[in-house]
């Protein structure tokens, strides 16, 4: 493996890297293969050989574990609402999703109203569980099916799709429908970099990949897919969607890019959004015949919470710091042996115990960092960099190696 790092002037990578904030970000792949564009491209569209097959089925406890989530909540009622896959643009759909789930979710300046589809929630609830479909931006599905006309049809669209305008962008960028990794990377880079209304620096992008995920790790009994299908996991964990790149190893079904945000820890099984509409929102990927991760890329977010407007109850606009089921964004502090004090953007905190994860020599808390020893009860400070703890939790977990 051979880190390639990529300079910017306002990235940084948390959980997967141990480097002081505001410096690189990183791509992560083999460069002693060669691959073609064909092989790296990820374009599963929706009238290819994937067959719809409908959700996984939830049980009422299930159920109920989503409603309790926001992030849960949010792609599985995004039913609608999001880019339409109709050419093989399925990465560009998932990262349409993300920055729609972080503009209703924690800043509405992320996207612009231009593109903003609202959604109403019952008006006897002040909880997103009523809501008929998770607010997103518009689906452009066209009838056009020759390449050229479809082109132009997402460049006359840009200024009111955002599927449209990051398809539009990322063609400028010298790429095509389908991207690998790598290209994402970019592309969501590239975005960032022109929402002039965010401050930047609150905004970070990582990403890894390893197309021969099968492969194991030098000196290790896993393999690269094993490593980021962890990670994965621990950012879903975290609350964060992550943008996952599937693929098969016989090369049967088409390399797929989806949003991971759920998994089920009894049964090891991580949940995706397929991209697909009304099918798909919740799919355990390996269902569909994909039997490993080859890279991701993740967005994610520091700074104050800027209300959204995207939900509405009887005309009125609410944000989702607001409803009564709104999924807490806890910082720690006062750390002692036993237990640390937890705060939410939206005023509420409290005491909480730590949840200790085995690590080398040291009882690791998995919420704030904090740990000690095995040998012992002497508290051990937790490693910080730029005073966020969980940016080095990764590196506690041997999550990088």
């Amino acid at each position: 493996m051979k880190t390639i790092l990529k300079f910017s002037t306002a990235v940084i990578v948390i959980l997967a890297l141990s480097v002081p904030f505001g410096q690189f970000s990183a791509i992560v792949f083999d460069s002693s293969k060669q691959y073609s564009n064909e092989s790296l491209a990820y374009s599963a569209m929706l009238d290819n050989n994937n067959v719809l097959e409908g959700n996984t089925i939830l049980s009422a406890d299930a159920q109920g574990e989503i409603n309790s989530s926001f992030l849960k909540n949010y792609f599985y009622n995004q039913t609608v609402n999001y880019g339409y896959n109709q050419y093989g643009t399925c990465v560009y759909v998932a990262i349409g999703m993300v920055l729609t789930y972080y503009d209703s979710f924690w800043d509405d300046r992320l996207v612009s109203e231009q593109y903003d589809i609202k959604a109403n929630l019952l008006a006897n609830t002040m909880a997103y569980i009523g809501s008929t479909a998770s607010p997103g931006s518009s689906e452009t599905s066209l009838s056009v099916t020759e390449y050229d006309a479809y082109v132009s049809a997402m460049n006359s669209l840009s200024s009111i799709s955002l599927h449209a305008k990051l398809l539009t962008d990322g063609m400028s960028l010298g790429y095509d429908f389908g991207l690998d990794t790598d290209d994402a990377h970019v592309v969501l880079e590239d975005y960032l970099d022109n929402v002039s209304s965010i401050d930047r620096s609150d905004w970070y992008v990582f990403s890894s990949m390893h197309y021969n995920y099968y492969e194991t790790i030098p000196n290790t009994n896993i393999s690269y897919g094993e490593r980021m299908r962890n990670q994965v996991i621990h950012y879903v964990e975290m609350n964060t969607p992550v943008i996952v790149f599937l693929r098969d190893i016989d090369n049967i079904k088409i390399n797929h890019g989806v949003v991971a945000y759920d998994y089920d820890e009894e049964t090891d099984v991580l949940y995706s959004h397929f991209g697909k509409h009304d099918d798909g929102q919740y799919v355990n990927y390996s269902d569909r015949g994909y039997d490993g991760i080859t890279g991701y890329v993740v967005l994610t977010k520091n700074g104050n919470h800027c209300h959204s407007n995207n939900y509405v109850i009887n005309g009125n606009h609410v944000c989702t710091c607001q409803l009564e089921n709104h999924a807490h964004q806890y910082s720690y502090t006062s750390q002692g042996v036993y237990s640390h004090k937890k705060t939410c953007y939206c005023g509420v905190d409290t005491n909480g115990a730590h949840r200790f994860l085995v690590s080398g020599n040291f009882y690791v808390c998995r919420d704030c960092g904090f740990r000690k020893p095995y040998n012992g009860t002497i508290p051990v400070p937790a490693l910080s960099i730029g005073g966020n703890v969980t940016s080095t939790l990764s590196v506690i977990l041997g999550l990088n190696n």
